[in-house]
């Protein structure tokens, strides 16, 4: 499927983690953070809307442990932020633990 072959890039800003896939961003601003959690495999989950192949999971997701949540994870990807604000939940996928880490960081200096 084309989808599996388009790259999902998560990337850390001064303000934000954003997470893209084709068309689709998502960005969750470090000050909306609540709380935040690092995953090192993906819980169930089952699809409510968007994209799902064994590869990639991308939109809203009821997630075992979380309830409902928007995701853009990558199965290759070997860390999963969780990332709640007041109203949403989002777990995003980072192709290394460190990058997930650094996310951390800087929510935490926030």
């Amino acid at each position: 499927m084309k989808a599996d072959r388009t790259e999902m890039v998560t990337t850390i800003s001064e303000d934000a983690v954003i997470a893209e896939h084709g068309r689709t961003e998502y960005i969750v601003a470090y000050d909306d953070v609540t709380e935040v959690a690092l995953l090192r495999e993906m819980p169930d989950s089952s699809r409510s809307a968007g994209f799902e192949s064994e590869q990639l999971k991308k939109g809203k997701f009821t997630v075992e442990g979380y309830g409902s949540c928007t995701i853009c994870v990558d199965a290759q990807d070997e860390a999963i932020l969780v990332l709640k604000t007041a109203d949403r939940t989002y777990l995003f996928s980072f192709d290394t633990e460190a990058e997930a880490l650094e996310a951390i960081n800087k929510i935490d200096m926030i």
